[in-house]
């Protein structure tokens, strides 16, 4: 979440021009993103690696947080994209995915078998059954069902 917080903060720009509306010269502009309605689906990918490969790579695990805030709306996570392996050149991609059934609510999609997901799997800060350590590739959230939150809250 504090990453997400940090990310695109408003900045203020200064022009040195006339405003067209109100004749004021060199006003300063705040600019800022904003979403009107929430997208259905968020995605989140982070940058494991640099143009220098793996020497510049993010190799630490990143914990997923399971609620984030963004722009005013509220998501859930509801899947991971992992990256197995030491390098952009090699390794190996599993999809931790939400889906409750009667057996589990969390479950890893590895290639053509789906086993159940331990807490540290989701979390995906332990090694992937023993082997290569878990890194977080590409983060998907879903919109939350709550309301979103108040206008005024949102960043502007």
């Amino acid at each position: 979440q504090e990453a997400l917080d940090a990310h695109m903060p408003p900045s203020v720009v200064d022009y040195d021009l006339v405003c067209s509306v109100c004749e004021h010269f060199g006003t300063r502009y705040r600019k800022s993103q904003a979403l009107q309605t929430a997208p259905q689906v968020l995605m989140i990918n982070l940058t494991r690696w640099s143009h220098h490969g793996a020497e510049g790579g993010l190799m630490h695990p990143v914990e997923p947080t399971q609620h984030i805030h963004f722009r005013g709306f509220h998501f859930d996570l509801f899947a991971v994209v992992v990256h197995l392996g030491s390098t952009p050149t090699s390794g190996h991609y599993v999809t931790l995915a939400r889906h409750r059934t009667r057996d589990a609510t969390w479950w890893i999609y590895d290639d053509c078998r789906r086993i159940i997901a331990t807490p540290e799997e989701v979390r995906t800060t332990c090694k992937y059954r023993g082997g290569e350590q878990m890194k977080s590739y590409v983060l998907l959230y879903e919109s939350a069902k709550a309301e979103a939150v108040a206008p005024e809250a949102r960043l502007h």
